[in-house]
Parts: structure tokens; sequence; C-alpha cells
């Protein structure tokens, strides 16, 4: 399974857009740029809903920078994610995950 790039809306695309409404000009939007977007949106929304998690859990993000990996830890209980990951996106989500199997 392959997954469509990810645009990302830059500063200048959003004021080129707002030049283009301002005028009668029709602006055209193909449908891969609308899967762009929608794809941006939703990694976005995912970030949010890490984030979230991460603050009602009370967890940080450990980066173990001498092997390039991240894990989670829990400051006020004194925890740790035993296993460790390439991105903090996947520590996150492997927490996630967690919490959910074994509330």
């Amino acid at each position: 399974m392959t997954t469509a790039p990810v645009v990302t809306i830059t500063d200048e695309l959003i004021a080129d857009l707002e030049s283009y409404a301002r005028t009668d000009c029709v602006i055209r939007i193909e449908p891969h740029d609308i899967r762009a977007l929608l794809a941006e949106r939703a990694e976005l929304k995912r970030d949010a809903e890490r984030l979230d998690w991460l603050i009602k859990d009370g967890a940080v993000v450990v980066e173990l920078k001498q092997v390039g990996r991240y894990h989670l830890a829990w400051p006020d209980v004194g925890e740790n994610q035993v296993d460790c990951f390439w991105t903090a996106r996947e520590a996150i989500d492997a927490a996630m995950q967690a919490a959910t199997d074994h509330p």
C-alpha cells in the first residue's frame, strides 16, 4: 500500500489563495490537491490527539540521543515505557494502544 504524499500548506500558498479570492478569478482545485489537504488535516488531527493524550496521561517524550530512539516517561509516578521507538509519534501511538488494550 502506498501513501499519497502530504503537501504542506505554506503561508505563501495561503497568501496566494487569499489574493485570488479578492479578485473575480475562479480558483480551480484539483482532486489531488483536495486529497493532499485532507491527508494533511488527518495527520494534524492525529497529532492533536497525541498531544491531548500526553497531557491527560501526564506522559513526556524522552529522546535517547545515544541510540536515536524515543520512549515515554511518566515523571509523577516514576514509570518509563519499556520499548523504544524510532520516532516520538511511534512511541506515543504504542502507549496509547497499550492504554486501550489494558486500561
